[in-house]
């Protein structure tokens, strides 16, 4: 079993770092691959532990890509991990929200207090709803981004389902 542990905790590291890397293959493979790992909480504690330790760097990339920090193509990768963070540990994805989104100026200066506080709200109401989730991601990231109320935003929303 502590194999088991070494090797989840490493393939968890290894996602989180390749989400950063540039090529949409790996990021794709990584989100999988991340997603795989949290549907495992309600059946493997040692994943619920890794999760519980590792979550809120987790949280964070995902904000800081919905920021920008991520094309927007890829937005929908960021959205898979989120959403099934939702499903099995929304108590903590909660916690996580709040610390991550009380801190002044993250994930952007663009989002308000007020802003941020509708998108956790949002986040959370959301819980395996993942089309909600999805626009509810698009429309932060364009208030992050800056575009919110520009006719590309106006334009993005549209496209959306």
């Amino acid at each position: 079993m502590v194999k088991m542990e070494g090797m989840a905790n490493n393939a968890f590291n290894i996602c989180l770092a390749s989400l950063q890397l540039p090529e949409q293959q790996s990021m794709s493979s990584a989100s999988s691959l991340m997603v795989s790992i949290i549907k495992h909480i309600p059946t493997l504690d040692f994943v619920r532990e890794i999760i519980s330790r590792q979550g809120l760097s987790l949280v964070e990339f995902i904000l800081r890509g919905v920021a920008g920090g991520v094309d927007r193509s890829r937005l929908d990768l960021l959205v898979n991990i989120l959403h099934q963070l939702s499903i099995q540990c929304v108590t903590e994805l909660s916690t996580w929200l709040q610390v991550l989104l009380s801190k002044q100026g993250f994930p952007t200066v663009q989002a308000s207090s007020l802003e941020k506080q509708v998108f956790m709200q949002s986040v959370l109401r959301a819980r395996g709803d993942k089309e909600t989730l999805r626009h509810k991601v698009s429309e932060f990231s364009l208030i992050c981004r800056g575009f919110h109320g520009t006719i590309y935003a106006i334009e993005t929303s549209r496209s959306l389902p």
